[in-house]
């Protein structure tokens, strides 16, 4: 493991498997099932969807503007 995926894995930890559980579903539908059944509330899948992306951007510095909590207040 080099320098660089060693500070990806650690920055990782931060997430709480909850968050990984939303952010690691591969298919628009499931997701959508799962919120539509209540499973997930949309404040939920905001939050953890904004903290992988934070995560990210301190790693590569990607996001121009950061409007999470526009995200939130929607």
């Amino acid at each position: 493991m080099n320098a660089w995926e060693a500070k990806a894995a650690e920055k990782r930890r931060a997430l709480i498997d909850f968050d990984l559980e939303i952010t690691e579903i591969d298919e628009i539908e499931v997701l959508a099932q799962r919120l539509a059944c209540g499973k997930y509330s949309s404040v939920q899948v905001t939050e953890a969807f904004y903290k992988r992306a934070t995560i990210a951007h301190q790693l590569v510095n990607w996001l121009a503007e950061i409007f999470f909590d526009r995200a939130l207040q929607r």
